[in-house]
């Protein structure tokens, strides 16, 4: 059922929206002058960036994603140490740091939180990578600014600068590989007008097939992309205003082979050296199969306040429509199995002040709602209910350079947050749990075996980051940040309770979860003499209240056996550090070396958590003579360890054919592996550029630990991938 009423909206949305509205005028008016902006401002607002990017992570360049325009979004984060990807095959991949993923890593593109049912393990960021320019993840206080329920990390990407003289200008990039015999066509173009007005249009389209180990082909894993953004606005040192809009289209399969509709099947498939499913390389998509379409439209305004500093104001409108498809052998084989679809609305006020040269703030004003519905007419129960969410938040950050060495970071957050459902539960499940006397009062009516609940939930969290910067002798400097965040329990391990069919499991909720309340300290120590670089990062993150899902068992059901999922809730510790070494060895011959460290626990049990990244160590050599055509060739050795320190899930199964139970290992993680990449690229001339990227060199056999396909395929084979890029 629809759950926006008349007027539900206002209850959040009306006072900001006049908020908005008086500032929408300043703005317009501020906007109308064309007034020109003192030097020295420029120049303090310099170094307002500069302290602040001192508790900022690694960042990704335009350069940097060249040769990485073809690859799913998170497996281009893996390039950042201390990220790795949660997988679903080989193109579905979502952002992990340092050991929490979904819901607890926000994505911000363009200045907006990326929402799209990001809950499921198989549920990657909507976001085109090839619209991206730089990438980095914020560690410090800044990170408030886009979200308190973060205990992660925040992952910002930003597009390309807006171009500041007047004229066109624009790159196209192609990009072929073998594995999947497909590819990638990007382009972009920008134009400055004589009036300060710009545009800026971005398109990809994807297509691959099957993609293939060194064995044997991976059936149905396919996919294809259509995607586009474009960017306008006029803008001034003064004020300015921008129209930004998005769209976001994938079509992806599932390994046939990973669903399976019987326990025997199950069984059989998870202790085949090779998928039970084996068929020829095809591009076509059938089931199971998801597709996603994201729009985003957003409307921003800046104007300089006199002694106030910079106004934003911004609305933006999401709409996230999620379709998943299983394998039905009737007449309804077309019908998706979930039909999700996401609105959200977002109002959001900022004012940043440069108050001196030592100290500048930054505060905000949020308003947030959001409408899930799904769709009843799948015929299979709905795994998430239709539900309503509104969100308020404020925030405040400030950074003070004490001194020239001593820099100083604090930001404070409040969220409120309140939740509206309406779920139909089945009856048997509703009295196991005791639902039916905890929550008595939000049933509404018993129809059959089911019983319509109505439930609503309102949290509050506040959340702070405080931390410093010290430069100590000239080389080494010391970061420290300590934080405390608050994280809701999001809608899918409150309310679920179903087959989730892209995952293959039966997922189930739980309504008496609490808040994650995440405690991290952080240190990063870096040293730089002469032609070395390095850094040593170690971290602390004690969550209360922490929440995982974990398999308990199978149930027969009318669509076959599948294993039960179900959410649990304990206190748990996960620490870790990340190492990052560069070394210019002679003025064309460099070495880098990441090291990614990773461990978590359940504090009482001491029992370690599912799905902890293992071990990984990353040795690069490059060879660089700009002589020869800007010539580069790097040499990427990449070793993961074996977990083995992990949670023991495994359960018995019941095989009615020989009526007797097999132990379901769903726990012992895969052997360890060790990986060569290799890459270059040569400047033809200034405005071309072409590159060869071979991955898995050596068509290494292996399966990751975070890879869900890993229980019935291996990971994917050597694959060659060509990039042209032309600028013009």
């Amino acid at each position: 059922m629809r759950l926006l009423k008349n007027g539900a909206i206002l209850k959040f949305i009306v006072a900001p929206f006049y908020l908005f509205c008086i500032s929408f005028l300043s703005c317009f008016s501020a906007f109308s002058q064309e007034k020109i902006e003192e030097l020295e401002e420029v120049v303090v607002y310099d170094k307002f960036n500069k302290i602040t990017k001192a508790l900022n992570k690694t960042i990704l360049t335009n350069r940097d994603l060249e040769d990485l325009s073809s690859l799913p979004f998170g497996e281009v984060l893996k390039h950042i140490n201390g990220v790795s990807t949660l997988n679903t095959g080989n193109t579905i991949s979502k952002p992990v740091i340092h050991g929490l993923h979904s819901s607890r890593v926000a994505v911000i593109n363009n200045g907006v939180r990326i929402e799209d049912q990001e809950w499921g393990v198989e549920h990657e960021p909507s976001l085109d990578i090839n619209s991206v320019d730089q990438i980095f993840v914020l560690t410090g206080a800044d990170k408030l600014e886009y979200s308190g329920n973060s205990l992660g990390g925040v992952v910002v990407t930003l597009p390309k600068a807006v171009r500041e003289s007047v004229g066109f200008s624009g790159n196209t990039l192609f990009t072929a590989s073998s594995n999947g015999r497909g590819g990638s066509l990007a382009s972009k173009f920008e134009n400055r007008f004589n009036n300060d007005w710009f545009a800026n249009l971005n398109w990809t389209i994807k297509k691959f097939g099957d993609f293939e180990t060194p064995d044997y082909n991976l059936s149905n894993t396919g996919y294809g992309e259509n995607n586009v953004s474009l960017r306008t606005g006029k803008n001034n040192v003064n004020s300015g205003i921008e129209f930004y809009y998005s769209f976001f289209n994938k079509n992806v399969g599932i390994l046939k082979a990973s669903h399976l509709h019987t326990g025997e099947d199950q069984y059989r498939g998870i202790n085949s050296p090779v998928p039970l499913i084996i068929s020829e390389f095809t591009y076509a998509i059938n089931a199971p199969k998801q597709e996603v379409q994201h729009h985003v439209a957003k409307i921003d305004f800046y104007t300089n306040l006199a002694k106030l500093g910079k106004l934003d104001i911004s609305y933006n409108y999401q709409l996230n429509r999620r379709f998943e498809y299983d394998i039905r052998r009737s007449s309804t084989n077309k019908k998706p199995s979930i039909d999700l679809k996401l609105d959200t609305h977002v109002i959001n006020l900022k004012l940043t002040s440069n108050i001196s040269y030592k100290l500048n703030t930054k505060f905000g004003l949020e308003s947030k709602f959001q409408e899930n519905f799904a769709n009843p007419e799948t015929g299979i129960r709905r795994i998430i209910p239709d539900y309503t969410k509104y969100d308020l938040t404020a925030y405040a950050i400030g950074n003070l350079a004490v001194k020239e060495n001593f820099l100083f970071e604090l930001g404070f957050r409040y969220d409120h947050t309140h939740i509206d459902a309406y779920k139909y539960y089945r009856k048997s499940l509703w009295e196991a749990r005791n639902y039916d006397e905890l929550y008595a009062d939000i049933t509404i009516r018993e129809v059959s075996s089911q019983i319509l609940a109505n439930p609503k939930f309102n949290f509050g969290n506040l959340s702070f980051s405080v931390g410093s910067y010290f430069s100590l002798g000239g080389h080494h400097d010391l970061y420290i940040n300590y934080a405390l965040l608050a994280r809701n329990p999001n809608p899918s391990e409150l309310f679920s309770e179903g087959l989730h069919h892209a995952a293959a499991r039966i997922e189930i909720g739980d309504l008496s979860l609490r808040s994650e309340i995440g405690r991290k300290i952080q240190l990063s120590y870096k040293y730089k003499i002469n032609k070395l670089q390095a850094s040593f990062s170690p971290y602390l993150n004690d969550i209360e209240n922490f929440i995982y899902i974990i398999p308990t068992g199978s149930r027969a059901t009318i669509r076959g056996t599948f294993p039960v999922w179900e959410y649990k809730q304990n206190d748990a510790v996960l620490y870790g550090f990340d190492y990052d070494l560069n070394l210019d060895i002679s003025e064309n011959l460099s070495f880098n070396q990441k090291i990614s460290v990773t461990k978590g626990f359940e504090k009482i049990s001491n029992k370690a958590l599912i799905d902890i990244p293992p071990l990984s160590i990353k040795n690069e050599v490059t060879l660089h003579v700009a002589k020869y055509k800007d010539l580069e060739l790097t040499l990427e050795s990449e070793y993961v360890s074996r977990q083995n320190q992990f949670p023991d899930n495994n359960f018995d199964l019941y095989i009615p054919r020989t009526d007797a139970f097999v132990l379901l290992d769903l726990s012992t993680p895969p052997s360890a592996y060790h990986l060569l990449h290799l890459k270059s690229s040569i400047n033809l001339n200034e405005k071309t550029k072409i590159g060869l990227r071979v991955n898995n060199l050596l068509n290494e056999s292996y399966r990751d630990y975070l890879n869900r396909m890993r229980y019935y395929a291996d990971d994917l084979g050597i694959n060659f991938s060509l990039f042209f890029n032309k600028r013009f």
